[in-house]
């Protein structure tokens, strides 16, 4: 049986981030095409272009900040407790406990380029849940979400009881024997 670990980390609401975003991007280049047609002038464009597509690439880190909270995950071997907390004040915000045992199946994305991770884990009521880790910068190998999260539920597979297993879920492409692998 493994022992219990906590990682720290940072979780980010994504669909508020994304939210947020994609409407000022897109929102504001549409501004900016108003703008130019208007008055004819391409100042106007290249102003448009770095207020609402190069601010966000540039600032990104402090943008982000604006959704994001420190996350303390415990895993143990029968479930997992995430604690949201937040960074300014380390008041604890919200605390959410799902036992394996309730979970029908789960999936995980870690994205290469930005060292993200997502996971969703569908229970058996059909709630889900789902968050995304940013990784802070001191992370070190033993505190990779994604590789603990998948270990102890690869280790709760072995030992369930009655059958019950959790089920990865794929993708349609990631499975469908049409699709080429990379």
């Amino acid at each position: 049986m493994e022992e219990p670990k906590e990682i720290e980390t940072v979780a980010i609401d994504a669909k508020k981030y994304i939210a947020f975003l994609w409407p000022y991007m897109f929102g504001g280049m549409a501004l900016t095409v108003l703008g130019l047609i208007f008055t004819h002038n391409l100042v106007c464009l290249w102003i448009g272009l770095g207020i609402f597509m190069m601010g966000p690439i540039l600032l990104n880190g402090q943008i982000r900040s604006f959704f994001t909270r420190k996350a303390r995950l415990q895993f143990f071997p029968d479930r997992l407790v995430i604690q949201l907390i937040n960074e300014d004040t380390d008041v604890l915000e919200k605390t959410e406990e799902v036992l394996f045992g309730d979970v029908v199946n789960y999936r995980c994305n870690t994205s290469i380029k930005n060292n993200s991770f997502y996971f969703s884990l569908l229970l058996g009521n059909g709630r889900k849940v789902s968050y995304s880790f940013w990784p802070p910068q001191a992370a070190v190998p033993e505190d990779d979400v994604a590789a603990t999260l998948e270990g102890y539920i690869k280790a709760y597979n072995k030992r369930a009881s009655a059958g019950h297993t959790i089920a990865y879920r794929y993708l349609w492409f990631e499975y469908h024997p049409t699709f080429p692998k990379q």
